[in-house]
């Protein structure tokens, strides 16, 4: 292994049932840098993280770590040798404090064997304010934003004295200032040698910080480069596997294209509910994609759900193709010709214990059964169809529940399917 490398991952291979997520897939991150590992959902990303940190077992390949062949069985073991991983979905214990979910298993003792609480808050608070972040340590995280959390959990992965900080989607519920301490942290850890595998969806993120690129496609491993040889349009080309003029024509088609004279689909006049929505005004046409942008909690999901019936809003005016409602249920909205793929996708968008098949028809059951008794051959016709159109990578449709499933497949795209 090469000595300025401080980790090595070479034709990895990882097969679930019916699926191969990786295929001889590698990774090489140099000691100091600032790592992009880059694809769509389903390229295989999460799953290449999860079996360098001992999360998943893999079928094939070797793994170097400072200069020694390794193969972390545990997550723990992956922390001991010197991974440490921030991942999207916070892994904070909401009912325990800021400085116990920072010190968790590695608390200051005094000599009688108890916890050093004195220590502990000020080894802890030592710790964010060297990151610039000022919250009493003693509170409980659940007490905290969700940017705050994010924040301590950085915090927590930084204390552990890591080799190698993977970073899975951290600025996804930071504010700019948050973002830019994050920054700052990142500079930081790659002054002192430390590398950074940093996933993010947002390019200018990758363009701002990272020194290299590899790139994932359907679990195949693309290519790595320098940063500065691949430009935003070649690097979204890489990812789907299209030319880069291919890239240009789909998004100067999609900007040459004005909706504003289209028939009005959706619109909110005044709409509130609750703290977070408060007020809202706008309006869709037809044929148009239109971005509610804001941080988590900031009230996007709450006015998705009041559009899909999943909430009732409390105050203003909705109109669906003209029609004013008062959507009641999701089953109301669906009638109308509303759908609605959840923010948490897991919890909210699929039944586990129900199959690939079951779920993808399930809103759909009353189109397609007669006197209570489902049409087979239309539910086959239905999956079958949405299986290939939105590659949805799984072993059966048929099977017992898609839990035992959930890591061969792309969740996003499944949820897609189901409405």
């Amino acid at each position: 292994m090469a000595e300025h490398s401080i980790l090595r991952m070479e034709n990895i291979m990882k097969q679930f049932p019916g699926v191969k997520a990786l295929n001889e897939v590698s990774l090489e991150v140099k000691k100091g840098e600032i790592h992009a590992l880059m694809g769509e959902n389903g390229a295989g990303k999460s799953t290449l993280i999860k079996l360098l940190t001992g999360v998943l077992r893999k079928n094939g390949g070797v793994v170097y770590f400072d200069g020694e062949e390794v193969d972390f069985k545990t997550p723990m073991e992956a922390q001991k040798g010197g991974i440490s991983t921030i991942y999207q979905e916070l892994s904070l214990v909401p009912n325990l404090t800021v400085t116990e979910n920072m010190l968790l298993g590695r608390e200051p003792k005094t000599r009688w064997g108890r916890i050093d609480w004195k220590k502990a808050h000020k080894e802890a608070d030592d710790i964010l304010q060297s990151l610039g972040i000022n919250i009493d340590v003693r509170k409980p995280v659940s007490e905290y934003s969700t940017a705050v959390q994010q924040m301590v959990s950085i915090a927590r992965s930084v204390s552990m004295e890591a080799k190698l900080v993977i970073m899975d989607e951290p600025t996804s519920s930071l504010d700019e200032q948050e973002v830019e301490v994050l920054y700052r942290v990142m500079n930081q850890l790659r002054s002192e040698g430390i590398a950074i595998v940093f996933v993010s969806h947002r390019l200018d993120e990758i363009y701002q910080m990272c020194d290299r690129i590899t790139v994932l496609r359907d679990g195949n491993y693309v290519g790595t480069w320098n940063t500065e040889e691949l430009n935003q349009q070649q690097l979204i080309a890489k990812m789907i596997g299209k030319s880069e003029v291919e890239v240009m024509a789909l998004s100067n088609a999609r900007k040459a294209v004005d909706k504003s004279s289209k028939e009005v689909v959706i619109q909110l006049e005044g709409v509130k509910r609750g703290k977070k929505v408060q007020d809202v005004h706008f309006t869709l046409h037809q044929g148009e994609v239109l971005g509610l942008a804001g941080l988590l909690g900031s009230g996007r999901s709450e006015v998705a759900k009041i559009i899909a019936g999943i909430d009732v809003k409390e105050e203003g005016t909705l109109y669906l193709n003209g029609e004013k409602v008062n959507l009641s249920s999701t089953k109301e909205a669906i009638q109308k010709g509303v759908a609605i793929l959840t923010e948490n996708r897991k919890t909210e968008g699929i039944i586990p214990n129900m199959s690939v098949r079951e779920n993808i028809t399930l809103a759909c059951l009353p189109n397609i059964s007669k006197l209570s008794f489902i049409s087979r051959k239309k539910q086959e016709e239905i999956v079958n169809q949405y299986i290939q159109k939105l590659g949805i990578k799984t072993p059966s449709k048929k099977g017992n529940g898609i839990a035992a499933y959930k890591s061969s497949f792309t969740l996003g795209h499944f949820t897609a399917g189901v409405v």
